[in-house]
């Protein structure tokens, strides 16, 4: 496998190395988490310090990937980079592009629309040998995706990389650490990003990871896993939102919890429209109410009524995380 070494390149300057970031110089004193090191000509450096570069690397280049924040259904920052040993072999931002080192050169890919960085990244590197690769991925690799497409997990596994870094964990109920378990299965060591570099690559995320928390829409739908974060989720408008909980029951029903405020039960409705008063259900209050698929339960604040519609529940199982999916509709007075 060839590439341009970590040592030999000053820690991948250049192209390599995100624009954020100041290139490392050969010769250069570098301070890192656990060591100083000389980036010089021949310098042996420890592979602790090399896989913090590589996953260092990996979060500059997600910060790449075009993201709205303001879109009601924001898409994650992903990027990948795969090294062999000290040597970069390619990486990949998610809706931007990449490259990948052939010799002493650097191979522009060209953005793939609608493609996974993990897939992108290793269509791009087919024809190369990554049985001693590493790879460094900034969010967990999915484990589900729609139509006849390989999820990540699986075309990590199929290419034979057999060292894989991540950052954080994906909190969709499709994916949600599920990887850790494919992984596992065929002998995959798995790693995690050190702290710094996970909450960074956390805050850079931060509009589609919180999407999973909180929905500040009037009227929408969610779906959470509901054994994550406390079972809880936020909606709503900030400052006037509503935070509800949730725990487990059984397949196709839920608890609804609100300690503070009680919740009620919509009896015989099955449509928003059909809840006139919601204050009218809070004739039998109580602050855990039993909640099957089809029925509305409602949460209530002093700025209004929350109605929760309950679409499908699903308990975890060896095989699939926990999930809630749901509408709702906020009425405020």
């Amino acid at each position: 496998m060839r590439g341009i070494s970590l040592v030999r390149a000053g820690c991948i300057v250049g192209r390599i190395f995100a624009p954020s970031c100041r290139p490392m110089r050969l010769g250069r004193r570098v301070s890192t988490r656990r060591s100083t090191y000389c980036l010089s000509s021949g310098t042996s450096l420890r592979m602790t310090d090399i896989h913090y570069n590589f996953a260092r690397l990996a979060v500059d280049k997600a910060k790449l990937c075009p993201v709205d924040p303001s879109s009601k259904n924001p898409l994650p920052r992903v990027a990948v980079v795969i090294a062999d040993g000290d040597r970069l072999v390619g990486w990949y931002a998610k809706g931007h592009g990449g490259e990948v080192a052939q010799g002493p050169n650097v191979i522009t890919i060209p953005l793939v629309k609608n493609a996974h960085a993990e897939q992108a990244l290793l269509e791009a590197l087919a024809q190369q040998d990554l049985s001693t690769t590493t790879a460094y991925v900034t969010l967990e690799p999915c484990t589900k995706r729609k139509g006849k497409t390989a999820c990540c997990a699986d075309l990590l596994v199929a290419a034979g990389i057999k060292e894989i870094h991540v950052g954080n964990i994906d909190p969709n109920p499709d994916v949600g650490a599920l990887a850790w378990k494919t992984f596992f299965a065929e002998g995959i060591k798995v790693r995690d990003f050190p702290p710094d570099l996970r909450n960074e690559a956390a805050r850079d995320n931060q509009a589609f990871l919180g999407k999973f928390r909180a929905t500040p829409s009037i009227e929408d739908g969610a779906s959470f896993d509901y054994t994550t974060n406390g079972g809880a989720r936020v909606l709503g408008s900030a400052g006037r939102e509503f935070k509800t909980w949730w725990t487990e029951c059984n397949d196709r029903s839920i608890y609804a919890v609100d300690h503070q405020h009680n919740v009620s039960i919509a009896k015989n409705c099955t449509t928003f429209n059909q809840v006139d008063d919601p204050g009218r259900w809070f004739e039998d209050q109580h602050y855990s109410k039993k909640v099957n698929e089809g029925e509305i339960v409602i949460f209530r604040n002093e700025y209004g009524y929350a109605l929760v519609k309950v679409s499908h529940v699903r308990k975890a199982t060896q095989a699939t995380n926990a999930e809630l999916n749901f509408r709702f509709q906020i009425r405020y007075f």
